[in-house]
């Protein structure tokens, strides 16, 4: 692990920590699944590379149906050329780019309720940012389905380190700590961009700039949930079980 990496990781922690300072408003949790990716500006389409995902979250609620949450995630993503792509013959230069990414996500969350009788909010629309740290990289271009590794040098080592996303989505909850969650990333700056010198097209291919952006599936789980929400479901319970109070 490198110094930016542990920086990044540090924190993260800080804030959850600072989470934690909200006691009874605090929740954490584990989510995993998978990215469907492309980039803005590699000669094909579709969400075709598909990678991993897999990190964790910590929050304070701010209101009976709002919280904020940092989350923590490794994220593979990319872009890969379709089987159409690599046999049409209009278009030279297709990279296939397997990205290894860091990403800090700071994130709002709004609840509601799918029915006013459900003792839980059963889903969430969520609106975020997230910070992005390139940890490896790989880049195989091919051209006409022959490989060119010099312009795959080229692109992977000009990739910036850093990057900013926008997220949205939203979640569905199964049980109060159990749900599913689908969001879009789109990525705020551009991974890279041709430089203004002109070069030999054999050397960087045909490429002007690169912008990632990618759909997420997670599944998730709180194992840590507020108090107060613990408390009222108590109290709920207690009532149930004592129908007397209720007169």
């Amino acid at each position: 692990m490198n110094i930016n990496t542990l920086k990044f990781s540090l924190i993260f922690l800080l804030l959850c920590q600072l989470s934690l300072t909200a006691q009874n408003r605090f929740k954490a949790g584990v989510a995993g699944g998978l990215n469907f990716s492309q980039i803005n500006g590699d000669n094909q389409n579709g969400y075709n590379k598909i990678g991993g995902s897999l990190g964790i979250k910590g929050g304070f609620d701010i209101a009976p149906n709002v919280d904020i949450s940092a989350e923590l995630f490794y994220n593979n993503k990319g872009s890969k050329p379709s089987r159409e792509d690599l046999t049409r013959s209009g278009r030279s230069y297709l990279p296939t780019i397997n990205l290894h990414t860091a990403d800090m996500m700071i994130i709002s969350n709004f609840y509601n309720k799918i029915n006013p009788s459900d003792e839980f909010y059963k889903i969430s629309f969520h609106i975020g940012f997230s910070y992005v740290k390139l940890l490896r990289s790989q880049t195989e271009v091919t051209r006409y389905l022959n490989p060119v590794p010099n312009i795959g040098q080229y692109l992977n080592q000009h990739y910036k380190s850093s990057d900013f996303g926008f997220i949205f989505g939203c979640s569905y909850f199964i049980t109060p700590r159990l749900g599913a969650t689908i969001r879009h990333t789109f990525s705020i700056r551009n991974l890279y961009t041709k430089p203004v010198s002109e070069l030999p097209i054999e050397e960087v291919g045909d490429f002007k700039s690169f912008k990632p952006y990618y759909l997420s599936l997670h599944l998730f789980y709180n194992f840590i949930l507020p108090s107060v929400k613990k408390s009222e479901k108590s109290e709920k319970n207690k009532k149930e079980a004592n129908p007397l109070e209720r007169l």
